[in-house]
C-alpha cells in the first residue's frame, strides 16, 4: 500500500511539473504522424533500423554495428559505410580478424572513426567472450558495451527482439521535444524520462522514427514538407447545430487586399497628444494667475510703454503673449 501510494505521488508530481504547453501535445503529435505517413524521409530508407541484412544473429549484430556507426554521423554516410563493411565481410568473426588500421580505413567517413574503431573491436570481443557471440537482450548489458548508450540500446531491443523498454531519444528528438514545449530538459536522458511520463506506452516504439524523419524533412527537404502541408486536410469543424461538417482541403493562405483605414474625424491621432498637453498647460497657467489679474495687467502696460519708448529698460522677459492677452481682456471685462 505504501509503495503504491509513493509511486502514485511520484507520477502526480512529475505530471504537475510539466509545462502547460506539454499537456496539449497529442494534437501536435497526431499532426506529425499524419505528415509522416508516406515514410519518405532519409531515416526511413537509410536509418540504422533499415540497414541490417541477413537473419538471426548476423542481422542482430549488423543492427548493433550500424547504430554504433550512426552516432554523430548522417544517415547517408552511415549507409555508405555499412555497404563497405558488408563488401568486406560484416560479421563478428570478420571484424575481430580485421586489423585496426584496415577497419579504420573502412569507416573513416563516419564521425569519430578512430574512437569507433576501438569500440567495434572491443564490443565484438566482449560479445564473443561473455555473451556467446550473441547481442544481449537487456538494457543493462547493452549499455555496458563500449560505445553503446541508452538510445542505441533501446533501438537494438526493439528491432532485434521486439522489446520496448522506453523511448529512444537522440539529439534530434531532444531538440524537437523541447522546441515544441513538451518538456524543458538540458540532456537527452532527461527528455526521455519526461516524455515517457507524458506519452502512453503504446506509441513509444514509433516516437523516435516519426520525430527524426519529421526533423529531417523540415531541415533538408522543406519543399517536400510544404507540399505535404498543402495537401493536408483541415480537421472537421463543428457547425452551430453541433454536428461535424465535412473537412475541406487546405487551399493555402488567401491573399486578401488590405482594407484602407476608416476616415477619422478631427485631427490625426499623432496630434491629439500634443493638443491635450497644450490644453493641460493652458489650464495650469490659468489656475496660477487666477486672482492676479491686476498684476498681469500692469506687466502688460509696462511692456506696451517699453514698446513706445525703446530707450527704457524692460523688466524681465517679454510677457505679452496670447495667454497674457486673454488675461488682460478678462481683467478689463471684470
Amino acid at each position: 500500500m505504501r509503495k503504491g501510494l509513493a509511486s502514485f505521488l511520484s507520477v502526480t508530481t512529475a505530471f504537475s511539473s510539466l509545462p502547460t504547453m506539454s499537456r496539449g501535445w497529442r494534437s501536435t503529435y497526431d499532426l506529425i504522424v499524419e505528415l509522416r505517413k508516406d515514410r519518405t524521409a532519409v531515416v526511413d530508407a537509410m536509418g540504422s533500423e533499415a540497414l541490417a541484412e541477413g537473419d538471426g544473429e548476423t542481422r542482430n549484430y549488423q543492427t548493433l554495428i550500424s547504430l554504433m556507426l550512426s552516432s554523430q554521423t548522417k544517415d547517408t554516410t552511415t549507409a555508405k559505410t555499412m555497404r563497405k563493411l558488408r563488401d568486406h565481410g560484416l560479421s563478428l568473426e570478420s571484424i575481430l580478424a580485421t586489423e585496426d588500421a584496415e577497419l579504420n580505413g573502412l569507416i573513416r567517413e563516419v564521425g569519430f572513426h578512430n574512437r569507433k574503431t576501438t569500440y567495434l573491436k572491443e564490443t565484438s570481443r566482449i560479445l564473443k567472450e561473455k555473451h556467446d557471440s550473441k547481442v544481449p537482450r537487456t538494457m543493462e548489458e547493452l549499455c555496458a558495451l563500449p560505445g553503446v548508450g541508452p538510445k542505441m540500446a533501446l533501438i537494438v531491443l526493439k528491432v532485434n527482439y521486439g522489446i520496448v523498454d522506453g523511448i529512444a531519444v537522440d539529439t534530434h528528438v531532444h531538440r524537437i521535444c523541447n522546441q515544441l514545449g513538451w518538456c524543458d530538459a538540458k540532456q537527452p536522458e532527461q527528455t526521455r524520462k519526461a516524455i515517457e511520463t507524458l506519452m502512453p506506452r503504446d506509441i513509444w516504439p514509433d516516437v523516435n522514427l516519426v520525430l527524426v524523419g519529421f526533423g529531417q524533412e523540415l531541415q533538408t527537404e522543406k519543399k517536400k514538407a510544404t507540399r505535404k502541408v498543402s495537401k493536408f486536410e483541415r480537421p472537421r469543424r463543428r457547425s452551430r447545430a453541433g454536428h461535424q461538417t465535412r473537412p475541406r482541403p487546405f487551399q493555402g493562405i488567401r491573399q486578401t487586399r488590405r482594407r484602407p483605414p476608416a476616415p477619422r474625424h478631427g485631427p490625426p491621432r499623432r496630434h491629439q497628444s500634443s493638443i491635450l498637453f497644450s490644453s493641460l498647460v493652458f489650464f495650469g497657467v490659468c489656475v496660477c494667475v487666477w486672482g492676479k489679474e491686476e498684476e498681469v495687467a500692469s506687466i502688460i502696460c509696462e511692456e506696451e510703454e517699453a514698446d513706445h519708448h525703446p530707450g527704457r529698460r524692460r523688466r524681465g522677459p517679454p510677457a505679452y503673449s496670447f495667454l497674457g492677452e486673454l488675461t488682460y481682456l478678462r481683467a478689463v471685462g471684470d
